[in-house]
């Protein structure tokens, strides 16, 4: 491997590093756990009731964090489970009107500001980085793959 290749790698495993270092300083501001705001701004985003296995596979989250999760947030009176009609097992997540404005007080501000800097980007910018993004991680998960 070049050191050309070698230095952009390190920067972009440091730019990945300090984008999750974003999201979890933001988590710590609004007191909750990264997983608990995660599971707020997907019901958000979605503004529709999710199953645990929608969000696992929207977020590549693992089940049992997600079941850490949900447990906090429906003991804080934040989110209830439904029946979801397709099996008695199926329950869909729901946010409760305290639900609601909690995830409008967090996962809106933080949905918010990502649109905002997206936006500061001009069009072409941003559809290259949406592509190159998506291309880098099929070819990541091919050769690790390949492991």
């Amino acid at each position: 491997m070049t050191d050309t290749v070698s230095q952009q790698l390190n920067m972009l495993n440091q730019i990945y590093k300090e984008s999750e270092d974003v999201y979890h300083s933001f988590s710590v501001k609004c007191g909750l756990a990264d997983s608990s705001l995660w599971l707020l701004y997907s019901l958000y985003e979605e503004q529709q009731p999710l199953t645990q296995a929608d969000i696992c596979t929207q977020w590549s989250v693992s089940k049992q964090t997600l079941n850490s999760a949900i447990k906090k947030m429906q003991d804080g009176g934040y989110i209830e489970l439904e029946n979801s009609g397709q099996n008695r097992k199926t329950k869909q997540i729901v946010l409760t009107p305290s639900g609601i404005e909690l995830a409008e007080r967090t996962a809106g501000r933080m949905a918010a500001a990502e649109r905002q800097a997206l936006c500061d980007l001009s069009e072409d910018e941003r559809a290259a980085l949406v592509s190159l993004s998506k291309k880098h991680l099929d070819f990541l998960k091919r050769e690790l793959g390949n492991l």
